[in-house]
């Protein structure tokens, strides 16, 4: 399990969730479940796959996942 709040500096990333929860605005941390990594709410605990966020996937987020074995977009 991981808990690294993901997709920090988003505030200005465009229009609709700008990287945050869909739900309830919250940040979003990485989240094992295995075999996959998904992206958790950390306010509300809504699941989000990794997919939903894509455009907002940057240098510094691939490279934290670069050596985690999961199923990738």
């Amino acid at each position: 399990m991981f808990n690294k709040r993901v997709f920090k500096n988003t505030a200005d990333a465009g229009e609709g969730h700008n990287g945050h929860c869909r739900a309830c605005g919250g940040d979003l941390y990485t989240y094992r479940e295995c075999p996959r990594v998904i992206l958790r709410c950390g306010e509300c605990g809504k699941k989000f796959n990794i997919a939903d966020y894509s455009e907002f996937i940057d240098d510094e987020f691939e490279e934290e996942m670069a050596n985690v074995p999961m199923n990738r977009l």
